[in-house]
C-alpha cells in the first residue's frame, strides 16, 4: 500500500525581483491539506486558512499563523464529524474573521460558516447561514459596521 503525502506549500516571491524566491515551506501531514486564503498580518507574518484531512476528524477547518520567514507560530483546526472548510480569511484589529462551509452542525445539507478567531486562532464565536439545502460561503469583506459575505 502506498501512502500519499499531501501538504500545503507556500512560496513567497519578492514583487520587484525577477521571480527570486524568498522562502518555501510545507505544512500539513498525510491527508489532503488545502490552503484557500492567505493574508499578511500586521507583524509581517501571514495567516492561512483552508482545510485539513490530516488533523481532527479528517475534514476540518484549518488555520495556520506564520512569521515573516514562513516559520509556523501556531495552528488550529476545528469542525464536526462532517466536512468543514474555510475559503477566505481577513485580519481584524484583534484577531481574524473567516468564512467557509460546514456540514456539522448545520440546518440541513451544508451551511455557510462565519467564524471569529482571536489572535491565537481560538474560536470566539461562529454563525451558520443556510437552509435545508446546500449553502456555501466563499468570500468576505470587512466594513466599519460588519461584514459582506459572498457565496
Amino acid at each position: 500500500m502506498r501512502t500519499v503525502l499531501s501538504t500545503i506549500l507556500l512560496a513567497v516571491v519578492l514583487q520587484h525581483a525577477a521571480a527570486q524566491e524568498t522562502w518555501r515551506r510545507t505544512y500539513g501531514g498525510f491527508g489532503s491539506d488545502l490552503a484557500h486564503s492567505i493574508e499578511q498580518t500586521p507583524d509581517g507574518g501571514y495567516i492561512v486558512a483552508g482545510s485539513s484531512g490530516s488533523v481532527g476528524t479528517g475534514g476540518d477547518c484549518y488555520v495556520i499563523k506564520l512569521d515573516a520567514l514562513g516559520e509556523l507560530e501556531w495552528s488550529n483546526y476545528f469542525g464536526g464529524e462532517l466536512i468543514d472548510e474555510l475559503w477566505d480569511i481577513e485580519v481584524l484589529d484583534a484577531g481574524y474573521v473567516a468564512v467557509g462551509t460546514t456540514g456539522s452542525p448545520s440546518n440541513g445539507g451544508y451551511d455557510g460558516l462565519l467564524i471569529r478567531l482571536d489572535d491565537t486562532g481560538n474560536v470566539m464565536w461562529q454563525r451558520n447561514f443556510g437552509s435545508a439545502d446546500w449553502d456555501f460561503l466563499y468570500g468576505l469583506d470587512v466594513t466599519e459596521n460588519g461584514f459582506f459575505l459572498t457565496g
